[in-house]
């Protein structure tokens, strides 16, 4: 079963990486559709309240985020999708995983667009939140490709490899 939610949080991150990059949001019908399948598959197998957290947990922690102009809607609810299906515990150490990549992501599209340091000093609310404008070429950095990358690193790191999460509940 463990089986069956990871290969669906890939397909989830797959869709919204893909919708993400042409369109530059993540459609509504992926995150929805996967959270109301997280949740009636945590019904069915008696892990609803698990679920019901790891949809309240990302939301809560990163609506702050959303307001100030750090995150994009879609994420959060894309976050919110993967925690029905993962679980709170999942989620929460997941994040870590998926913000700390956000972040080195940020760092290098910066260094690459050949930034300035001053810019950079400018800019590091939005490195830190993982949107950071790149103002030379005038494009959004997508946190889409940090989820991805993420939930890959997250799903070796803790279910393949066995290591011990960051954070227990």
């Amino acid at each position: 079963m463990q089986f069956l939610v990871l290969v669906m949080g890939f397909v989830l991150c797959s869709l919204a990486l893909i919708s993400d990059n042409k369109t530059g949001k993540i459609k509504n019908s992926y995150t929805f559709s996967f959270m109301i399948i997280g949740i009636l598959f945590a019904f069915l197998t008696g892990g609803l309240k698990d679920s019901l957290l790891g949809i309240l947990v990302p939301f809560v922690l990163l609506f702050v985020f959303w307001k100030i102009g750090g995150l994009g809607a879609g994420d959060i609810k894309l976050l919110m999708a993967l925690g029905s299906l993962l679980g709170v515990e999942l989620i929460i150490n997941y994040m870590v995983i998926i913000f700390f990549i956000g972040f080195l992501h940020g760092i290098i599209l910066f260094v690459v667009n050949k930034g300035k340091v001053k810019e950079l000093m400018k800019s590091f609310r939005d490195i830190l939140y993982t949107r950071y404008v790149v103002k030379t070429k005038d494009k959004t950095f997508k946190l889409g490709y940090s989820i991805f990358i993420g939930y890959i690193i997250s799903v070796v790191v803790f279910n393949i490899l066995g290591l011990p999460l960051f954070f227990v509940i």
